[in-house]
């Protein structure tokens, strides 16, 4: 077997214009929302700006959590139950509204007279019923 040696990474430490473009590439195809495709830019991959990679990565894990599908096929104690909550937290504070793809103007479900206010205030069933006739 062999041992792990720092020499082994050294050649990451080389940005080459092509490596940064294909690892660009690469993320934004993996990325979550289209805010998110807007966080990351060629630049920050080359020149290492970590709050925007941090954030990138953030939105991209809270979109596919790595290993917590496998969590909900095992028992878990409490306490590793609270610290994936704790973690889905933070990610959450960090990537903020990129995270997430925003909602959609409900206006389109509007019928007649119809206020977003009466709207929002009808009973869910209701809302998703109307929403699924318009698809």
């Amino acid at each position: 077997s062999h041992a792990l040696d720092p020499e082994d990474f050294r050649a990451l430490e080389y940005r080459s214009d092509a490596r940064v473009a294909a690892a660009y590439e690469s993320l934004q195809s993996m990325a979550p929302t289209t805010a998110a495709k807007g966080v990351l830019t060629v630049n920050d991959i080359k020149d290492g700006n970590s709050k925007a990679i941090v954030l990138f990565f953030s939105a991209l894990f809270l979109a596919e959590p790595p290993g917590m599908d496998k969590r909900a096929d095992q028992e878990n104690s409490d306490d590793q139950q609270t610290q994936g909550d704790d973690l889905v937290r933070m990610l959450q504070e960090v990537a903020g509204v990129v995270a997430y793809d925003s909602l959609q103007d409900p206006s389109f479900l509007l019928q007649g007279e119809e206020t977003l206010t009466g709207l929002l205030k009808m009973p869910f069933p209701e809302l998703l019923l109307r929403w699924m006739r318009i698809q």
